[in-house]
């Protein structure tokens, strides 16, 4: 292995198990996590962002990775059409954002996008040029709303990032990326 690669690990194993306030709740069939401070993962797409998802789901904590899934619709329209039909977390996030420069003390910047302990992908790159970046474009705000947080910066080789965007869905979200007006 990759010496980068056993520090990630050993930091996550790390943030699953040590992260201050975590008990651990064992049923006869299920095994969950509760955590009184969210984790966020601060992470460009395609930087191990999936994983990480995957690996916090594993050890029992409720994990949103690019959607969430609000309603029971959402999840059976997803189950049907074999297509994610959940709201785009970093779309909440940013609705939130700007309600909060309106009234700061009453908004929370994650009211309304899910009940989760670990916050993964939370961008999104719509077709029309409007995207946004919680990590980029909202940090301060998320530090000031959960100043108790746990934050996972994952990286990649800059080039294996860039093929590896540039070859997923067929180039599609590099494009639309590249229509973005804020980066």
């Amino acid at each position: 292995l990759h010496y980068s690669m056993i520090a990630i690990v050993i930091l996550l194993y790390f943030a699953a198990t040590c992260h201050r306030n975590i008990t651990i709740n064992k049923n006869k069939n299920n095994i969950t996590a509760t955590n009184s401070h969210p984790i966020f993962v601060l992470s460009l797409p395609k930087s191990g962002t999936t994983t990480i998802h995957n690996f916090f789901l594993c050890g029992g904590y409720t994990s949103v990775h690019h959607r969430h899934r609000a309603t029971y619709l959402d999840q059976l329209l997803t189950n049907l059409l074999h297509r994610d039909m959940g709201q785009l977390v970093g779309k909440c996030i940013q609705h939130n954002s700007r309600e909060k420069e309106e009234a700061p003390a009453v908004v929370s910047l994650l009211e309304g996008c899910g009940n989760y302990q670990v916050w993964t992908d939370m961008s999104y790159a719509g077709t029309d040029g409007d995207c946004f970046f919680p990590s980029l474009f909202s940090l301060e705000k998320l530090y000031e709303s959960y100043p108790y947080a746990t934050w996972i910066v994952s990286t990649r080789n800059a080039s294996d990032w860039y093929n590896s965007i540039s070859n997923f869905l067929g180039g599609h979200v590099l494009a639309k990326w590249e229509k973005c007006q804020t980066l």
